[in-house]
């Protein structure tokens, strides 16, 4: 990660030397971060807040300090993100989300690389990371952090199933994990005021899962604290209580304490950082938040005053396999120039055009009915665009 400043890295205990001084230069992390503390001593805690409100950068700053942060630290992440809709590592967001209202509104699709369900997020919505050391990775005590946060604010939580807290019944906060052999990583929301009617208009969860939660909607399952609390929570304040419940939980009565480094994160030194700028770029691209998907199947449907098209695909990480096409278009032929293009395709925008250039290459062959297939190909081609959600190659170009 830092070759830049450090050159190679050696091997052995030098090298996890050289990244703590690394990080505490970056960071300015206190000089108790720099060496082993004693299992009877109170461990050393940072707190650090995210500048940025992009989905796409705060997860690869996660990820970062994933990787590199001090292994023998306790870290809470705080941060927050403009309009967003989160994956899980394994999920479809062709079946979790309704992909042209995303598209239709700007709302950024991210995959994180963690299990769980698909999230909401928007200003209203605040996101925790807690990161230990795998030998300490304790759910249930940062779960007891997060309930103690609460309650200062007069609010009796509880934990519920996987990973949720609830009040009163009704879901507050979700969350996720990720493990590897020296670390483990808790991170989640919490619904201090969030757009409730977004649930519905972005989100399409599976109907089994609503009724084992015995509810009709996702909106009908959750909760925002705001409706309890009026003005006195916001992002700001619900920080602050989470630090403190975060220093109290570890030992500490303030988060002043010298063990204890509290932090914004400086997002120009982050944007510095060529790991960082790597992962972020594998974050945003189409591959990773599309093209890993598991093999799926889709239909969609609409009617043009030249006949009825419905569309079935059949994809495997996002590559059109099979296709099939009912239509009582008068001109079966064309039904079978689209697809023949549309076989093998990447089901995304820059692979809608590559095929509708192919489906005008054939039209020139059709004689005197050139020019109706090709009104029909422009139809079509807004349609598919309208069903699919992704970048063309171009516009992901000039965007990273």
């Amino acid at each position: 990660v830092f070759t830049d400043l450090l050159g190679d890295r050696p091997k052995g205990p030098t090298c996890s030397m050289s990244r703590l001084l690394c990080l505490s230069r970056v960071f300015g992390l206190p000089t108790i971060t720099r060496r082993p503390f004693s299992t009877a001593q109170r461990p050393p805690l940072q707190i650090l807040t995210s500048q940025s409100n992009d989905i796409i950068f705060n997860l690869a700053t996660e990820e970062w300090l994933f990787s590199e942060a001090p292994l023998q630290s306790h870290i809470l992440f705080l941060w927050r993100n403009s309009k967003t809709i989160v994956i899980g590592k394994h999920q479809n967001p062709w079946k979790e989300c309704h992909i042209q209202a995303l598209n239709n509104d700007s709302v950024t699709l991210a995959r994180r690389r963690s299990g769980g369900g698909a999230v909401y997020q928007d200003l209203g919505n605040s996101v925790f990371s807690f990161l230990s050391p795998i030998k300490e990775f304790d759910i249930q005590r940062n779960n007891k952090i997060l309930i103690n946060a609460l309650q200062a604010f007069g609010v009796t939580a509880e934990a519920s199933g996987r990973n949720d807290i609830v009040v009163d019944g009704k879901k507050i906060s979700g969350a996720a994990f990720k493990k590897t052999r020296d670390r483990g990583l808790h991170h989640g929301t919490v619904l201090i005021d969030i757009d409730l009617n977004a649930l519905g208009k972005y989100l399409n969860p599976n109907k089994k899962k609503l009724e084992s939660k015995g509810v009709s909607s996702v909106q009908a399952r959750v909760l925002n604290l705001s409706s309890m609390l009026g003005d006195r929570i916001n992002h700001d304040s619900w920080c602050e209580s989470i630090k403190r419940a975060f220093a109290l939980e570890y030992g500490y009565e303030t988060v002043e304490h010298p063990n204890i480094e509290s932090r914004t994160l400086d997002l120009r030194t982050l944007q510095s950082l060529p790991a960082l700028n790597n992962g972020y770029l594998e974050l945003k691209n189409w591959d990773w938040r599309f093209g890993v998907t598991p093999q799926f199947s889709d239909n969609f449907e609409t009617r043009f005053n030249w006949g009825m098209m419905d569309v079935h695909i059949d994809c495997r990480n996002c590559v059109i396999e099979k296709v099939q096409i009912f239509s009582d278009c008068l001109y079966p032929e064309y039904i079978e120039i689209l697809k023949e293009a549309l076989q093998g395709i990447e089901w995304q925008h820059s692979g809608i055009e590559k095929a509708m250039q192919q489906v005008r290459q054939r039209n020139e062959t059709v004689g005197e009915r050139k020019e109706m297939f090709n009104g029909f190909t422009k139809d079509f081609e807004e349609f598919l665009h309208s069903e699919c959600h992704g970048e063309s190659a171009a516009t992901a170009s000039q965007r990273l």
